[in-house]
């Protein structure tokens, strides 16, 4: 792995957090810089595939300014000179640490208790691109001029004619049509949660016309018959998956999430937030009786620690209990309610609005290791049974250094802005190929219960 560091040799240049830096091998914005240095003699880093390069800040900072300065792959521009080396104990602190139980290796820099730097010095933070994650705003390009017509089918009440909006959408070339009403239209989106197979499929009335399945609920809580039954009518019918699978052909997720560091005034004393909580975990659900068993599972960690439940299966949420658990809690368990592929509801990414001072601890189906940043969530997946996820909750609440450092790496990332129903769906149409009539899908294969599965953490 290739880093590159520019020397922090005049910190005077420095107006505000740089929060980019210019990619010199193909002329592209590469990571965000968040953490800088108290010391003049540090450096920071930006990961990259390729090469090591050093440059001194002078002229890093120059080139941010000049950006249409461009060199060939490998090749930096003339005069700048390059230094290579071993980056390895620079990023040293983004490290996992196998053999301590899935938790995090930090690094031995002094923590700042008075400060908003966590650390002394420069800590490098990698985005690595994923689905659910953002490094920049997409830069997105039409690749059709088509004006498409889009109606739904049982379109669901909390889909409103406020999420039918295009006028604040870059992509806005669709028109909505009447619901129900596929005699005239492109795109047929049939609402699959509750659907039955004695719900009449809709009549083809063009050659082009494509039916898309849209599902946002886990197989177990979809309640449609295709789910479990083979010879659904449905099957073989729709040529489009949108949904939260990320093997579908529009990727539809709860929320994504942006990585956007706050400039250094802004950013809040973590410590004083980790130490102002007292109390451990807090849990807000309505729905007890669940596939993945978590009110079992949520019984076994209170024998251990405190787990303060609100809502339908505990105490009842009322105005400012309901407002107030972000500032009196230290993690937030966000539990799914069935245990299946990429299933991530909105309890988990919610946390990540701003101001939202609470590590979620995550249990599901989804692999939240491979799409989601390191030490921004507690994976219950990393430990044997829920007595072992506890005391490993109960030694972290207690050390508030590394906690502290929890809130700091997911204070990075927020959620990305809202975008209506209506114009994540236009973009999607103008900006990606589309697949064929000819492609259909049998649901009950793609989408049934086999990819759920039973909790195995609990005896």
């Amino acid at each position: 792995m290739a880093v590159y560091c520019i020397s922090l040799s005049d910190m005077k240049l420095m107006t505000s957090t740089l929060t980019s830096a210019w990619n010199l091998t193909n002329g592209r914005t590469l990571m965000s810089l968040v953490w800088l240095s108290n010391k003049s003699s540090d450096a920071m880093a930006v990961e990259e595939e390729d090469v090591d390069e050093v440059m001194e800040l002078p002229t890093f900072v120059s080139l941010m300014q000049n950006r249409s300065i461009k060199s060939q792959p490998g090749v930096l521009p003339e005069g700048l000179g390059h230094l290579k080396g071993d980056s390895e104990n620079t990023i040293s602190s983004l490290l996992i640490d196998p053999t301590n139980n899935g938790s995090t290796a930090f690094t031995e820099e002094a923590f700042s208790k008075t400060s908003t730097m966590t650390f002394n010095h420069t800590v490098v933070v990698h985005c690595k691109e994923s689905p659910y994650i953002e490094c920049f705003p997409p830069a997105l390009k039409p690749i059709t001029n088509n004006i498409f017509k889009i109606t739904f089918v049982r379109r669901p009440v909390w889909l409103t004619e406020a999420a039918m909006n295009l006028t604040n959408c870059k992509f806005n070339q669709c028109t909505i049509q009447k619901d129900n009403d596929t005699s005239d239209t492109d795109i047929v989106i049939i609402y699959g949660v509750g659907l039955q197979d004695s719900y009449p499929v809709p009549r083809r009335t063009t050659p082009h016309q494509l039916f898309a399945i849209y599902l946002m609920e886990s197989p177990v809580h979809t309640h449609a018959g295709f789910i479990q039954n083979a010879r659904s009518p449905w099957n073989n019918q729709i040529n489009m998956l949108m949904s939260y699978r990320l093997d579908g052909d529009m990727f539809y997720p709860y929320y994504k999430l942006r990585f956007n560091p706050k400039p250094m005034d802004q950013r809040p004393n973590y410590y004083e937030i980790a130490r102002r909580t007292t109390r451990t975990a807090v849990w807000l659900v309505s729905n007890c009786k669940t596939p993945s068993r978590r009110s079992q599972y949520v019984q076994e960690m209170q024998k251990f620690i405190d787990v303060d439940i609100f809502g339908g299966c505990g105490t009842p949420c009322k105005g400012k209990v309901c407002n107030d658990w972000t500032t009196k809690y230290k993690f937030y368990l966000a539990f799914e309610n069935s245990l299946c592929t990429d299933y991530v509801s909105e309890k988990f990414f919610k946390l990540f609005d701003q101001n939202t001072h609470v590590i979620p601890v995550v249990r599901g189906g989804a692999d939240y290791d491979k799409h989601f940043p390191n030490f921004t969530y507690v994976n219950s997946a990393h430990f044997k049974t829920a007595k072992d996820l506890a005391l490993h909750l109960k030694h972290l609440a207690s050390d508030l250094e590394t906690y502290s450092k929890y809130l700091e790496y997911k204070d990075l990332y927020s959620l990305v802005p809202f975008m209506t129903a209506a114009c994540k769906i236009c973009t999607f149409l103008h900006t990606h190929r589309l697949p064929k009539p000819s492609q259909t899908y049998n649901l009950t294969s793609r989408l049934g219960v086999k990819h759920c599965r039973s909790p195995t953490d609990l005896s």
